[in-house]
């Protein structure tokens, strides 16, 4: 049953000049990684997920024991518990390709291809419990694969599905929203609808406010800000866009030489959204820096490193930066600044 009414679709988007203006930052700071504890052998650039003020997630499976999620301690780095089993079972899923984490909720949502959702109580799998889930897995959603998660107001926010971005029950039977708009990208891609989708679905990454009022998308080749305002009523409503490097796809998976490379990883607190980014072309080699923006897509801040960074997570209070980092001896190991 679709419950949304035409006041529940996307609203009008807001007025957008197309001009690129590379962000100016009103401070940059040079950062070093301070390596925590490096007890778990983990696999190569897991995601990662911030569990309150103390806690992470890593999105792995580990040589220590059979599971895909390790939480570790924030401010030492040792193992504390883990959770999550590839199968058949009805408490196991065939993949964990999605991954969602309402931390104010501690709940977990886990999302396989097919479309099936585990649900996992944080509280318990902290516990140590390697039984942690509220209730069996749950159905499949009809149409195509969704491509991200997010957990919003206790609903399903589900991107690049059967629209750009639909809010729907956990039960994924009621749409409650949508917003199917997308911005211009070059006119070869805006020609064709499909284009269009096929270069978000490669290069858009999506984040959500703590709070769930507000959602982002932020682009690699080149460099997109999108900012949505998310009501209770699940209406979608674009409150912002920053064109920051100009789009110049080769292919829709791809930009020219000349492009620049752009956003690789994303997430975000209830004061800042925080992107890992490449402000050089793909003609050079990749180096990323932090950039930090207001929720009004105003860039504030930047970090500048030396190691490879590819995954993050940020502190709910601002204060820490946690990276997957590869050092330039190819060694592998959770770190974390301070943000100043």
């Amino acid at each position: 049953m679709v419950v949304a009414a035409m006041a529940a679709a996307c609203s009008p988007t807001v007025e957008d000049n197309k001009v690129y203006t590379a962000p100016k930052f009103k401070s940059e700071h040079k950062v070093e990684f301070t390596p925590l504890s490096n007890q778990l052998m983990i696999d190569h650039n897991p995601d990662l997920f911030m569990i309150g003020d103390n806690k992470l997630i890593i999105c792995s499976k580990c040589a220590d024991n059979n599971h895909n999620f390790q939480i570790v301690d924030a401010q030492s780095g040792e193992y504390i518990s883990s959770f999550g089993i590839k199968g058949r079972g009805p408490y196991e899923l065939s993949d964990f390709s999605r991954k969602a984490v309402d931390a104010k909720r501690g709940v977990m949502y886990l999302m396989s291809q097919n479309s099936e959702l585990l649900q996992v109580d944080l509280d318990k799998a902290i516990d140590g419990n390697h039984h942690p889930y509220i209730g069996e897995k749950t159905g499949k959603i009809k149409g195509n694969p969704t491509q991200f998660i997010f957990a919003l107001n206790g609903e399903l926010l589900q991107v690049h599905s059967n629209r750009r971005m639909a809010l729907t029950s956990l039960d994924m039977q009621d749409t409650l929203g949508y917003y199917d708009d997308y911005p211009s990208i070059e006119s070869r891609v805006d020609a064709e609808r499909k284009k269009t989708e096929g270069f978000f679905m490669y290069n858009a990454i999506y984040g959500v406010k703590p709070d769930n009022s507000k959602m982002y998308c932020v682009t690699r080749t080149g460099m997109i800000l999108e900012i949505f305002d998310v009501a209770k009523s699940g209406k979608i409503r674009q409150r912002a866009i920053k064109r920051f490097y100009e789009p110049k796809p080769q292919s829709l998976a791809w930009g020219t030489d000349d492009c620049i490379f752009g956003a690789i990883y994303t997430c975000a607190t209830d004061k800042y959204i925080y992107v890992l980014y490449s402000d050089r072309p793909n003609s050079e080699p990749e180096h990323f820096r932090l950039g930090v923006f207001d929720w009004s897509g105003n860039p504030v801040k930047a970090y500048i490193f030396d190691p490879v960074v590819a995954r993050m997570a940020i502190s709910l209070d601002d204060k820490y930066c946690y990276g997957w980092v590869q050092n330039a001896d190819g060694e592998e190991y959770l770190g974390y600044f301070d943000l100043k």
